[in-house]
């Protein structure tokens, strides 16, 4: 049996870190085009689950589920566009399935050269504690005019001959997209679009080769999945390029495709990529259960106070109905209970009695005592919090205090959703650092923060 991958480890551990913390989500990407004008036009996708809405009464025996879901793109800090609106669902019954339901919709939008910040946030109307957002940072470039360029990828959910003009018709073709980039065993296939441009003025040799493949996040070949690989006369100076994958033998976790477009002597021109998910859900059911006596043998035999401790490290986990259900349990041993159920519930790699889900969430608890620890526990501050949820940073400013400014750190974690940011200003003056703005989905957002840097 081949153990999990640190990698993977990590993407599973934040994929249910996300699923505890927020119980209405939004899934959001994006891809850059040509636009008929020359200029690079952006397209936004982003995807809703009204299984995850709640139903509330409506008049003729039905129900109804409402959002609202609010649009702010800022350029240098400053709201540049805004837009509000409301999304519904119907059911006939509260028991009624809207699992398979998914919401997608696209936004398009012809901006000036710039960086942005994209902030996507959705509200349950009928559930003041049901909301989630997703923070974008995004760079328009000036269109090249005389080199090749190449489109984002975008991966979709289906692509068909398009027999009418719809919001998601492009080259006459219907391009659905797929926001969320998860794909399971009942749909293993993967569909990609992507469009070349100045073929003809940019490459300087009669032909050109198109390499499509699945890798990892370094760009290394996976053996389970065929590439495909094209050569192409250069005739035309723009060029769609769709296709399929099928991606039923990798295994779970994260994956990329990659988009490579090479000369006829097999150098590298272009290069997109794009990450994506695998989910097989279904594992030996025997297994499992022997596993699961394992695990919950060892939960057994902990000590009461390391009980106690644990219950109160996996509350930054828990979604509002469990911590309901867990502030009900006086005793110890029904403590121990659920927590032998969470854990077990949350077990990256049912195969192996070592849960390396919860050993890695302990690791970061202790790691948070011990760095960010002063007037309360570390892992009771914002920042030992953040740590515990998303692991040690790729990078940390520090900038010190001074006349004019509050001491403050910027972390970075460039693995989570391409790429986020958590401020954290020390407005005590007593070295206790408070998250006060985050381009993470379901975190504190504020891009005002630099106001609190004010002594």
């Amino acid at each position: 049996m081949k153990r999990w991958s640190l990698s993977l480890l990590l993407l599973l551990f934040t994929i249910l870190t996300a699923q505890a913390q927020n119980e209405l989500s939004i899934d959001v990407s994006y891809a850059r085009f040509k636009g008929s004008s020359g200029e690079i036009n952006l397209e936004l996708y982003y995807c809703l689950y009204p299984s995850e809405w709640r139903l509330v009464p409506q008049q003729g025996d039905k129900f109804i589920g409402e959002v609202k879901v609010e649009l702010t793109l800022y350029q240098n800090e400053k709201a540049v566009y805004s837009k509000a609106w409301k999304m519904d669902t119907h059911a006939d019954s509260l028991e009624e399935n809207l699992a398979t339901q998914k919401l997608v919709d696209l936004l398009r939008f012809s901006l000036p050269v710039g960086s942005y910040q994209c902030e996507f946030y959705v509200s349950d109307l009928h559930s003041s504690t049901h909301s989630d957002s997703v923070a974008l940072d995004i760079l328009i470039d000036e269109f090249p005019e005389e080199q090749m360029w190449m489109s984002d990828l975008e991966i979709c959910q289906k692509i068909t001959r398009a027999t009418e003009e719809t919001i998601f018709t492009k080259n006459g073709m219907e391009v659905l997209p797929d926001p969320q980039a998860l794909i399971d065993k009942s749909r293993p296939i993967l569909y990609y679009y992507f469009e070349i441009y100045n073929i003809l003025s940019g490459l300087q040799q009669d032909e050109y080769q198109e390499l499509v493949y699945v890798g990892d996040s370094e760009g290394n070949i996976a053996e389970e999945v065929p590439a495909v690989h094209k050569k192409k006369k250069k005739t035309i100076d723009s060029s769609v390029e769709v296709g399929t994958i099928n991606v039923s033998k990798l295994p779970s976790g994260a994956h990329y495709l990659y988009a490579v477009v090479q000369n006829q002597d097999g150098q590298e021109l272009l290069r997109r990529s794009r990450k994506f998910y695998i989910y097989h859900p279904a594992i030996d059911s025997q297994q499992k259960q022997l596993i699961t006596q394992k695990l919950n043998s060892q939960i057994a035999i902990l000590p009461d106070e390391q009980v106690e401790r644990e219950i109160e490290y996996i509350k930054y986990l828990l979604p509002k109905t469990e911590l309901d259900r867990l502030k009900e349990l006086l005793s110890t041993e029904a403590k121990r209970e659920f927590l032998s159920d969470f854990w077990d519930s949350r077990n990256p790699d049912p195969s192996r009695s070592a849960n390396e889900f919860r050993q890695v969430y302990l690791e970061r608890a202790r790691m948070a005592n011990e760095q960010f620890g002063g007037f309360k526990d570390g892992w009771k501050t914002d920042m030992g919090r953040v740590f515990m949820l998303y692991g040690p940073p790729t990078d940390i400013e520090r900038h010190p205090s001074s006349a004019t400014e509050r001491a403050y750190q910027e972390w970075t974690y460039e693995q989570l959703q391409g790429g986020v940011q958590f401020i954290f200003i020390d407005i005590s003056g007593f070295r206790q650092f408070e998250l006060v703005h985050s381009t993470y989905r379901g975190e504190r957002t504020d891009y005002n923060w630099r106001d609190y840097l004010k002594p």
